[in-house]
């Protein structure tokens, strides 16, 4: 790709996704689960907003069990 300008809109292959952009959402801890730890109504809203046709958005953290949280309101599995 020697000269090849990239260009942060233009489609891109990362394994088996064809992406429509490059704008990645990076994993963001919010920290608003519900108080059984599943993933609140506030928390879909916030990926949902943030959702794009074609593009990549990286979901926080689960933990897999109760003890293995590293935070009080992460989401857990």
């Amino acid at each position: 790709m020697s000269g090849t300008r990239l260009k942060l809109f233009s489609s891109t292959r990362i394994g088996p996704l064809q992406l429509s952009h490059r704008v990645v959402h990076a994993p963001m801890t919010r920290l608003r689960a519900d108080t059984d730890d599943s993933p609140s109504a506030m928390m879909v809203e916030y990926y949902r907003q943030r959702a794009s046709q074609g593009g990549l958005l990286i979901a926080e953290s689960a933990h897999p069990s109760y003890d293995s949280r590293g935070y009080l309101g992460a989401p857990g599995i």
